[in-house]
């Protein structure tokens, strides 16, 4: 999968285009790939006014394409999981973002595929920063208000307006949630309806424990802002966790740089020092643009521009326990800032350098 944060031009190829707005469904491969709507683009180089970008839910356009945002995203690891013998479930968050969860056991874990994240329920809040008020899970069996296991600020007034601001009371929020829930019980047999039951009664259990908590503890907690998507759209949506990282010390930075790396083909790779360029994948910005950070975006040595893995890491420490797993004939580009002086005890890896890499001649303070 790769992202998309706004499509090339369809008629220059440039990736200067500027988002016109969204319509409905119109060619026969749009409605085919049940588009839920197509984004509008014109071209800053060109002028062209006719670039789209379909957003597919149909699974089958989805493994043809590779490409989206968080609900492609979403979509397809859901597919996976179900594939080979997992219950999952879409989850909505009303302040613009959809996950998965996964049913383990009794447990409803929370699984991002876009941000390669499972259990972390903080992320969100935590992390990103993010003002939650609804977060909605739907499956063919049930549709849950999960909004509690994601926040622990349920009780306080600022969150409470925020959801004001969608349902009159939690009480009418409640009722359509459990009308919703009947019709669909409709379809099921009478122990499949009770098994039902028996299993929502338990979570909606745990999940009225979890409105009475005010903080996430210390092994809760998450500490970066988002990784999928550019700096620029990160930061006008408030997701990159840019606030928390000011509130530290100004960090001691050990940086690693390269100029440009173009192993072959069209495929072309750029490491760029400062923050808003980042690392950049033919034309698509996958550096996660944390201050303090060390950011590792992993590339397919077979399909070259295939985009693995997207990565930020705080520690050299950390990096390396991740690094050292991955196979040796992957592509790894790394650009490392740290907020201390620290080093690790050795990061031992053997990689095979292609045609145009070069490496730094030092590490810079």
């Amino acid at each position: 999968m790769t992202w998309v944060n706004n499509p090339p031009c369809s008629n220059c190829g440039s990736t200067d285009t500027e988002y016109q707005g969204i319509r409905g469904p119109e060619s026969l491969e749009e409605r085919e790939g049940q588009a839920g709507r197509v984004e509008m683009y014109s071209c800053r180089a060109c002028s062209h006014k006719a670039t789209t970008f379909p957003r597919y839910n149909s699974v089958r356009k989805l493994l043809q394409e590779r490409k989206g945002r968080c609900g492609e995203y979403a979509n397809l690891f859901g597919l996976y999981c179900r594939s080979v013998g997992f219950e999952t479930r879409y989850v909505s968050d009303w302040t613009d973002h959809v996950w998965i969860e996964v049913l383990v056991g009794d447990e409803w874990i929370m699984a991002d595929s876009c941000e390669g994240t499972i259990n972390k329920p903080a992320m969100y809040e935590s992390g990103w920063g993010k003002k939650l008020n609804y977060i909605v899970g739907t499956s063919y069996d049930a549709v849950v208000d999960v909004t509690s296991r994601y926040t622990r600020k349920f009780q306080e007034i600022d969150f409470q307006d925020r959801r004001r601001k969608i349902t009159s009371s939690e009480y009418a929020g409640e009722s359509a949630i459990q009308e919703a829930n009947k019709r669909i019980r409709q379809r099921f047999n009478k122990a499949r309806e009770d098994e039902l039951n028996h299993r929502l009664k338990q979570e909606i259990s745990i999940l009225q424990k979890y409105k009475a908590l005010s903080e996430w503890t210390e092994l809760e907690e998450h500490d970066r802002g988002r990784i999928s998507g550019s700096l620029e759209w990160k930061v006008s949506r408030k997701e990159d966790g840019k606030s928390k990282v000011e509130e530290t010390s100004p960090p001691i930075v050990r940086a690693l740089q390269v100029e440009q790396f173009h192993p072959v083909g069209l495929v072309e790779i750029s490491v760029f020092p400062k923050d808003q360029e980042g690392i950049i994948v033919s034309g698509a910005n996958c550096d996660i643009g944390m201050p303090g950070c060390i950011s590792m975006v992993v590339l397919d040595d077979f399909h070259l521009g295939c985009i693995l893995l997207c990565r930020s890491f705080t520690s050299w420490e950390d990096l390396s326990e991740v690094v050292t797993k991955i196979p040796s004939n992957k592509i790894i580009v790394l650009k490392g800032r740290t907020k201390t002086d620290e080093t690790t005890k050795g990061i031992e890896k053997k990689m095979s350098l292609l045609g145009g890499f070069k490496l730094p001649k030092k590490l810079s303070n």
